[in-house]
């Protein structure tokens, strides 16, 4: 499980697929002397044999001098859900913004169950940022990304951020957290530390 943990930085996914981005010039993720740190890598073995995998981790240090703008992971996640066996259902919660933070892209995490997803800035008028009507199960590990140039993302303090998500359960066993998810992420500046909102268990 990974309750314990806190984000350190969560990468945006190319438009080819890939997952190799980086922070425009300028920025950097802050990292603690001393802090130990967890790469978390997921696979599905769909081939009934066992597989064998590399993983590898580039990280590229800069001085603090060179540093403009420090940048840090934002979740929104709900693990509040349960999904009956062989039903359907949804879950969307809110999270409210205590900064002015400029995002550098917005993307959705949910599993195979995931039916659709979706992002809203609440207000007088709704404004949908990201919206995803038919989720695939591969976008589990390559989801559909939007990114924005820097400077040109900024929500105030104060914005009312909904979190959308729907699940078909197509197995005989409840679902629930962490086998399915409901997690909106991105990358947001300025700051230090992660900026975590958890609809939590209610």
């Amino acid at each position: 499980m990974m309750a314990d943990f806190a984000p350190v930085f969560i990468s945006g996914v190319g438009l080819d697929g890939s997952n190799t981005w980086s922070l425009p010039d300028g920025m950097a993720t802050k990292l603690r002397t001393g802090q130990r740190y967890v790469i978390q890598v997921h696979y599905v073995n769909t081939s009934g044999d066992r597989i064998e995998v590399q993983d590898a981790e580039t990280m590229s240090f800069v001085p603090v001098d060179d540093v403009t703008t420090w940048a840090a992971p934002f979740v929104m996640n709900s693990d509040r859900f349960d999904v009956p066996p062989q039903q359907s259902a949804s879950e969307s919660f809110e999270c409210t913004l205590d900064q002015d933070l400029d995002f550098l892209f917005i993307l959705g995490h949910m599993h195979e169950w995931g039916t659709a997803f979706s992002i809203k800035q609440l207000g007088d008028v709704d404004t949908t940022l990201l919206d995803i009507p038919e989720w695939d199960p591969s976008f589990r590990d390559l989801p559909p990304t939007q990114q924005y140039e820097p400077g040109t993302m900024m929500l105030p303090s104060g914005t009312r951020l909904q979190t959308n998500c729907e699940w078909s359960n197509t197995t005989d066993d409840d679902l629930t957290f962490p086998k399915e998810m409901c997690v909106g992420v991105s990358m947001v500046y300025p700051a230090l530390t992660p900026v975590i909102c958890d609809a939590g268990s209610q």
